[in-house]
């Protein structure tokens, strides 16, 4: 692979090389793509694809597997010609975060009757 490949993967710009040498500056985010360089270090670091029939989820792992089951419904509607689970998501803007605690027996979902409309 060519040195400027390389650096066009990685979400950099050849022109900011001049003879060997790193010539970015921060006031050009160091001749980043942003975009580009993050769609490379996803691609490079998904590594192989990995069976998973021999996995041993336990009871801490139910949000891994409702993942894993989203993540399968959101592939099968795109293929079907649908638009994928979450591409059109209605405006978040009345979503909190929550730092305060609360009583065992209490619902967090007491706390956040604005979001009803955002679960699924």
């Amino acid at each position: 692979m060519s040195h400027g490949r390389k650096l066009r993967d990685l979400g950099f710009s050849a022109a900011n090389y001049r003879d060997n040498t790193f010539t970015a500056t921060e006031a050009d985010r160091f001749g980043q793509d942003r975009l580009t360089q993050e769609d490379a270090a996803i691609t490079l670091s998904m590594g192989p694809v990995y069976d998973r029939t021999a996995e041993h989820l336990v009871a801490a792992d139910a949000a891994i597997v409702k993942l894993r089951q989203r993540l399968l419904e959101s592939l099968a509607i795109e293929e079907s010609g649908g638009d994928p689970i979450g591409l059109n998501l209605a405006d978040l803007g009345r979503m909190r975060a929550l730092d305060q605690d609360i009583a065992t027996r209490d619902s967090v979902r007491n706390l956040t009757d604005g979001h009803a409309h955002f679960r699924m």
